[in-house]
């Protein structure tokens, strides 16, 4: 018996081991996983049922006929072809539906004809929007979606056109501030915040080139630069600690060191765990409770950098008040951070919805990352509860 007939078994055997080992209730788990499901299924499916209701009066009224028909002499100026048009009007609404006409056009003309080749790049690098939207917006119990659907449409938009043109587009990030320097811009991530949560739309591609102009940092105000050296701190208490030295003992930052130094650790961690599900999940010290503070400030009243310098230390004082170590970092960054003028305590007012929220979450437990020591941080498993309850 081949080996593919025995891993279901052996998975559904080794997380009951595992979650036995670890002290965890698995059959209350399974039943409270079940229970948010069925809440969920219960939630999106009347935005389902309309949904795919509007998609079939669409399609045999006539409607999408018509429409393909006033489009058609703009289609054919820029050399798309026509027959693709019902393809590429449908495909953000229903995914099934778009698969079928593109079946039915590959079979007709043929999947290396020009109609075949646009059929599949309309597949291929547009996403199902509408549907997406009902689901996961019904899901979450988010009613105002604000800008999110034509955002989503002109990204299709994108999506396709750098699909297209010359068979794809690499993609150059020129960061100029010290946050996108020594963070945002390497690792591929993209996000959008919602009034619901940080960064709770998103998705990787990594950049072909990073051009990092340190002279760049000269232009920044004062509370920009600062903002962009708690992720310079932050990686030297989780990964580095020859960076907390340097800020501990130079006069000035030496800044090409300093971006150089946090690239390349970052750029090690992702080379590890592309898609955030096991060691890149260190980067996130602080960013927890930072996440929350940013979203109780409704995102214009603290910078990034000053959300997650106070989330730092909130999760240090955590570690301390749970006798996981710390205090000597606390010891250590609270002189290093109000010398840049960043927050070592902000209030938590509100914040707790948001932490309640967070992506890292499963079911009753949240994965944190902990730092005992400067350059060795490490991730847990922990209640949500206990992190709730902040002083």
């Amino acid at each position: 018996m081949s080996f593919s007939a025995w891993f279901i078994p052996l998975l559904i055997t080794g997380l009951f081991s595992w979650g036995l080992c670890s002290g965890v209730d698995v059959f209350d788990c399974f039943l409270q996983g079940a229970k948010e499901g069925l809440k969920t299924a219960a939630s999106i499916t009347p935005a389902l049922v309309c949904l795919l209701t509007v998609v079939t009066m669409f399609c045999h009224s006539g409607a999408l006929d018509v429409l393909t028909g006033f489009l058609r002499p703009v289609t054919q100026l820029i050399g798309f072809p026509a027959e693709v048009l019902p393809l590429a009007l449908l495909r953000p609404v229903s995914g099934s539906a778009a698969l079928a006409v593109g079946a039915d056009l590959m079979a007709q003309y043929g999947a290396d004809s020009l109609i075949g080749r646009t059929a599949a790049v309309v597949l291929g690098s547009t996403e199902t929007t509408f549907y997406v939207i009902a689901v996961y917006f019904g899901a979450a119990g988010v009613r105002r979606t604000r800008w999110a659907v034509p955002a989503a449409l002109c990204a299709d938009l994108a999506g396709f056109l750098a699909g297209t043109i010359l068979r794809g587009v690499p993609l150059v990030q020129m960061p100029t501030t010290l946050l996108a320097q020594v963070d945002s811009s390497v690792g591929g991530k993209t996000g959008l915040d919602l009034p619901e949560g940080k960064n709770l739309i998103g998705c990787f591609y990594q950049p072909s080139l990073v051009l990092a102009d340190t002279d760049c940092l000269g232009t920044l105000p004062r509370r920009q630069l600062s903002s962009g050296m708690a992720e310079v701190i932050k990686c030297g208490v989780i990964g580095d600690e020859e960076i907390l030295r340097h800020l501990e003992t130079a006069a000035e930052p030496d800044f090409p060191w300093l971006v150089e130094r946090c690239c390349r650790y970052k750029a090690a961690v992702v080379a590890r765990d592309e898609r955030d599900g096991g060691p890149r999940r260190l980067l996130n010290f602080g960013h927890t409770f930072g996440h929350a503070y940013e979203a109780a400030g409704g995102y214009d009243s603290y910078t990034h950098g000053e959300a997650v310098a106070a989330g730092m230390m909130q999760m240090l004082r955590w570690q301390v008040s749970h006798g996981l170590g710390g205090q000597e970092l606390l010891d250590r960054l609270t002189p290093l951070l109000e010398r840049w003028e960043l927050p070592v305590r902000l209030p938590w007012d509100g914040a707790a919805d948001y932490l309640a929220r967070d992506k890292k979450r499963a079911g009753d437990q949240v994965t944190i990352a902990v730092a005992q020591r400067a350059g060795a941080g490490r991730l847990m498993a922990v209640p949500l509860a206990s992190l709730l309850e902040v002083e």
